[in-house]
């Protein structure tokens, strides 16, 4: 969004709005393209293999899963005889975004799956026996805060190495985890035995699949500087018209709707500019994978109301995105999403402004 507010900007600036009192002047409509751009999920994971993995079916090579990832990697790790000696203590969270505001957004939906594991490598000089205790914790819409994940309650695994060569995980699966920020505690112990790991790795795996049940969340607001002519031209009402036209078409397996917000430094409250839908793909409701393509056109429309935000020299705006209650969404890495169309401003001018 913050693309084409910018963009929008931009078509606003260049047309240079001046007025002389010798040449005559029109109402013109100036079309500008936002272009066109396909994107993949796998083209946005492909960036980041460290915190995203995708799963491919060996026998159907276009089922697959993506995961998200988080690991904590001990290396060199010597272990001896004391009782619960603890190895290392791996707190796996999940970074909150920027674009989220905890106080305003709400978490209903459940998570397919959220697997914790810990990977021993290395050589065991005597029988080595221990546990592991995962703690899963949930972020707390009420109390905006990470909480304890009860319904399922602490998780203990225990594990026996024989003597020799060591290679194993060791892990549990939550399912119907909460939806939204989250963090996993994975502390591995050993009672008894002796033993060298060169590698003790912890790791978190989330599914990107969900049982939508209803989540409000709400970007940070962010900020642009007006430009001087379009300050002028607001305040004497010479903008008549800006509006976006975008063509949408896509394989995701949800639904949301948006509305964007905008706000002056002295120009207050916030001014609800459009309430947008984005219509789910497709999709077989007992897996949730989409099993077709969703395409439609839209129009998000400025009337010269919304335009007294552009007298003042700093606007802040805001989107507010509401996945309604739905059927599972389960996404794959060849779901894709393409966007193009065109920036439309109908502005006060004359002939030199219109060569510029």
């Amino acid at each position: 969004m913050r693309k084409y507010i910018i963009m929008f900007m931009l078509v606003i600036g260049v047309s240079c709005i001046k007025i002389p009192k010798d040449q005559p002047i029109w109402w013109v409509t100036l079309r500008v393209p936002i272009g066109d751009s396909v994107v993949t999920v796998y083209d946005v994971l492909k960036e980041d293999p460290e915190k995203y993995e995708i799963i491919y079916d060996s026998l159907q090579p276009i089922i697959d899963s993506v995961y998200m990832l988080q690991t904590h990697l001990e290396e060199n790790v010597q272990v001896q005889t004391p009782p619960q000696y603890q190895i290392f203590y791996a707190s796996l969270r999940r970074s909150l975004p920027k674009e989220i505001d905890t106080i305003n957004s709400l978490f209903r939906s459940i998570l397919f799956t959220m697997i914790g594991k810990v990977k021993f490598k290395g050589n065991a000089s005597d029988t080595v026996s221990g546990y592991i205790h995962f703690t899963p914790w949930y972020w707390d819409t009420l109390t905006d805060t990470l909480q304890k994940w009860t319904r399922t309650g602490d998780t203990i695994v225990y594990f026996t190495f024989p003597p020799g060569p060591v290679d194993t995980v060791v892990q549990t699966v939550y399912d119907s985890f909460p939806f939204g920020p989250h963090k996993l505690e994975i502390r591995p112990y050993v009672t008894t035995g002796t033993a060298y790991f060169d590698t003790v790795l912890g790791v978190k795996r989330v599914l990107m699949a969900a049982q939508l049940l209803g989540d409000i969340i709400f970007t940070v607001e962010d900020t642009f500087e007006t430009e001087k002519e379009i300050r002028k031209a607001a305040e004497k009402g010479q903008i008549a018209r800006v509006r976006v036209v975008l063509n949408i078409r896509h394989s995701l397996p949800a639904e949301a709707y948006g509305t964007i917000y905008l706000r002056g430094l002295e120009w207050p409250p916030d001014s609800v500019i459009d309430e947008f839908p984005f219509y789910a793909a497709p999709k077989d409701t007992i897996t949730g994978k989409s099993i077709g393509i969703m395409e439609w056109s839209d129009t998000i429309e400025l009337s010269q109301h919304h335009f007294n935000v552009f007298q003042d020299s700093l606007v802040f705006y805001k989107v507010r995105i509401f996945v309604p209650q739905q059927d599972k969404a389960y996404l794959r890495s060849r779901d894709s999403l393409r966007v193009n169309g065109w920036i439309e401003a109908t502005v006060l001018t004359d002939i030199e402004s219109l060569e510029e």
